[in-house]
């Protein structure tokens, strides 16, 4: 069965920091103060003066209709 939406997002996310050397948790991530449970922990990343960054995956809707192939995109 193939990944859609969200999984495969977060699936692509995963492995481009694995490939680039960053260890990464998918299913064990910490809880914000509200108790929200983020979608993947990227460990020793260091970005923005933090070494672990948290990130919540969302997609809004899959892209179909007139503009999916790409080449009628912007045209009515």
């Amino acid at each position: 069965m193939p990944l859609i939406g969200h999984a495969h997002v977060l699936l692509a996310l995963d492995r481009i920091c694995n490939d680039h050397g960053f260890d990464t948790t998918h299913k064990r991530v910490l809880t914000s103060e509200g108790n929200r449970r983020a979608d993947l922990e990227i460990r020793n990343i260091r970005v923005e003066w933090q070494t672990d960054l948290l990130v919540d995956v969302t997609v809004g809707h899959n892209f179909k209709g007139t503009g999916h192939n790409g080449q009628t995109q912007g045209q009515q």
